[in-house]
């Protein structure tokens, strides 16, 4: 039985965003189950006429969510953002800069890693992996995609493609993927407002309103791990990387050490600053 699973969601996706996220959040089985059941009663009393809670609805302020005052607003995203805190033991996530990313394609196309989102879910694995290596327990872990949305398509060409390397899945230490929607698993809420919060620290220098960025300062004083890619040199040296046949396991590492040399390469913003 799996012990460990990573719940992960976009988030940038739109057309002219400029930078594309995929992060979510790691834990055991059991710990998600607590997100579950401590996430539905929390929100129940809400009377979301969808059911589940969608975070770019709610930032907006429109559907369920367009009477809601700014207070409501920030004392209820504190009540998600606690129950993330206390039982996610991870929080996990690359972003890229799709300018650079397409630079980089343009000079070095790849089958492989053909659009900036399928990039940054490919290298959820090694980030994963790094934590896994280092914790107690070094079970596999079930990755679960969100996929109730228009890049649903593209889950499917990952998920194929992962599944076509059993080497892969053994060396980064992968139980399963898996697809799901916000609708139907809890968790993947919680990974929707990672994902945004990623997204939002990274192109916005002063995250307003202030209540959003007081939330997110909270959320991520959890452990976190993954990169910002924003420089196409460093990007191609990846695609390369990725093509080349080296074992993927050294994938990160390779990656790490260049980071250390170049700027293109960097912590995800919420460890900026530190």
């Amino acid at each position: 039985m799996t012990a460990l699973a990573a719940y992960l969601d976009d988030s940038g996706t739109h057309a002219g965003s400029g930078w594309v996220v995929v992060a979510g959040g790691v834990a055991s089985v059991k710990q998600w189950a607590k997100v579950s059941r401590a996430w539905e009663r929390t929100i129940a009393p809400w009377k979301l006429a969808k059911g589940y809670f969608r975070m770019t609805e709610f930032v907006n302020g429109v559907g369920d969510y367009s009477a809601w005052s700014t207070e409501l607003k920030a004392a209820r995203l504190n009540q998600l953002v606690e129950i993330i805190g206390e039982n996610v033991r991870l929080l996990v996530g690359n972003a890229v800069n799709e300018a650079d990313f397409n630079e980089a394609f343009r000079r070095f196309p790849t089958a492989t890693i053909g659009t900036a989102y399928r990039f940054c879910a490919f290298l959820s694995l090694p980030a994963v992996n790094m934590w896994r290596e280092r914790s107690p327990r070094r079970e596999p872990v079930a990755f679960i995609f969100e996929s109730g949305n228009k890049l649903m398509n593209e889950y499917g060409k990952i998920l194929a493609k992962l599944g076509s390397f059993p080497e892969l899945r053994e060396k980064f230490g992968v139980a399963s993927f898996e697809e799901g929607q916000k609708r139907d698993k809890p968790p993947l809420q919680a990974a929707d407002l990672i994902a945004y919060a990623t997204y939002k620290s990274i192109v916005e220098k002063r995250i307003a309103p202030p209540y959003l960025e007081m939330a997110f300062q909270r959320l991520f004083k959890s452990k976190t791990q993954g990169k910002v890619f924003a420089d196409p040199d460093v990007l191609e040296k990846y695609l390369r990387h990725m093509e080349d046949g080296k074992p993927y396991s050294s994938l990160l590492a390779d990656v790490t050490s260049l980071a250390s040399a170049q700027t293109g390469a960097a912590r995800l913003p919420h460890e900026h600053g530190e």
